[in-house]
């Protein structure tokens, strides 16, 4: 398989930050402000090959081998201008005309600030996944993933604003094993419980610590019990799982300056998740799903938000869909469909000092498919409904993706 992607973007958002002082005071009412307007290009490829060997080791014994070869690079260039901004008043909020301020209250410091950042980065990596089945009942799993990884990044800033740096390149090796065992007590029913830990190489590479540093790269593990069934002859699957992940080296807003990041720490996310898919009729699918996720900060560098909730993880989301495939006939391989996704409430920081409203999106769904061709139109936030979100540990909130149409071509050979 071969996977590309090429994306640009420019506009603006507000950081809610102050450099020169505290980004809320309690006793003014005051959020301090800034202003970045970006513009970006982004570009990443990702090339992976698979093969699986199958062997009887007897008549009840059988063998699967997955050997799994990829490959993925990315390459960023960023540029940024920044300024300051008046304060907004949270007991009384007035909307002024945007005036530029300098970031820091120093003589002579500029009103905007030109930021210039890239990333490049290429990962090669081998999985191995090896699935021995003992009878028609229990099928174990075990596997490991062995991974290459060198990224490079760099920032610059004027004289005698911010300091420039061209961090360190990384390059490390990291191996991550998984292990998996499922029962079969009837043929249509599978309780299965999972191990897996991995490392996300590129998450923190585009963040750098303000002495120049690369943070290292993000780690989590993943704990997993569930259950599947087919029933009413394969028309209506049913599946539910609890799980746990436990995440390491999360990049942070750095809370002295968040133009940079640090490491912050562990985080934890539980949670219970079910899907439901059932085909009335030929050529139907109704598609259900919902998720409930406590995530939770369990240590932090600074230990001010160890216990709080994730900031933009919603407790609960969940969504219906509904895809119609007409069957025969001249129109035979024409699909249609559309639904709704529905999310919780989202902290909007790490210190819980505030949330976003929770919301509803209709996306909607036309393809056509013939021989070994698909083509496809996806329609997100149909209604182009107004929704947040936050990022950076709230150093930045913005606006949700307006109504966004995705044209697909896929060719399977």
């Amino acid at each position: 398989s071969l996977h590309g992607r090429n994306s640009s973007s420019e506009g603006a958002y507000f950081i809610l930050f102050s450099f020169a002082g505290p980004a809320f005071d309690p006793v003014t009412g005051n959020i301090a402000r800034s202003l970045a307007q970006p513009d970006f290009k982004d570009e990443s490829l990702t090339a992976r090959i698979d093969h699986i060997w199958e062997a009887d080791i007897n008549a009840s014994v059988k063998n699967q081998l997955l050997v799994s070869a990829e490959y993925e690079t990315e390459n960023r260039d960023t540029f940024r201008q920044l300024s300051g901004h008046a304060p907004i008043n949270v007991f009384n909020p007035i909307h002024t005309g945007y005036a530029p301020l300098p970031l820091l209250p120093f003589p002579g410091f500029p009103a905007f600030i030109d930021e210039t950042s890239g990333t490049e980065a290429d990962a090669l990596s081998l999985l191995v996944m090896d699935r021995i089945s003992f009878g028609e009942k229990f099928h174990l799993s075990l596997g490991g993933r062995i991974e290459r990884f060198e990224g490079d990044n760099f920032f610059n800033y004027p004289p005698g604003t911010f300091p420039s740096s061209n961090g360190p390149p990384t390059k490390e090796t990291t191996f991550n094993p998984s292990v998996g065992l499922v029962y079969k007590p009837v043929e249509d029913v599978s309780i299965y419980t999972s191990y897996a830990s991995s490392t996300n190489s590129f998450s923190n590479l585009g963040s750098i610590t303000a002495t120049g540093d690369t943070l290292d790269a993000e780690n989590a593990r993943q704990f997993e019990i569930g259950a599947k069934a087919e029933l009413l002859d394969g028309r209506l699957t049913a599946s539910a799982a609890i799980f746990q992940i436990d995440k390491s080296d999360v990049a942070g807003t750095d809370p002295a300056n968040p133009l940079f990041s640090i490491n912050a720490g562990e985080e934890r996310s539980r949670g219970f998740e079910t899907d439901l898919r059932y085909v009335p009729v030929s050529g139907l699918n109704l598609l259900a799903n919902y998720a409930f996720i406590d995530a939770s900060i369990q240590s932090d560098p600074t230990g001010a938000t160890t216990g709080n909730r994730r900031y933009g993880v919603p407790r609960h989301s969940g969504g219906i869909f509904a895809v119609y495939e007409i069957q025969s006939g001249p129109l035979e391989g024409l699909g249609f469909g559309g639904g709704m996704h529905a999310s919780d409430e989202v902290e909007i920081t790490n210190g819980n000092i505030g949330t976003l409203p929770g919301f509803f999106t209709a996306d909607a769904l036309l393809y056509y498919s013939t021989d070994n061709w698909t083509a496809r139109l996806n329609v997100s936030n149909l209604l182009d409904e107004e929704y947040y979100y936050t990022s950076g540990d709230g150093a930045t909130v913005g606006r949700g993706d307006a109504r966004t149409y995705t044209v697909s071509l896929k060719y399977e050979f």
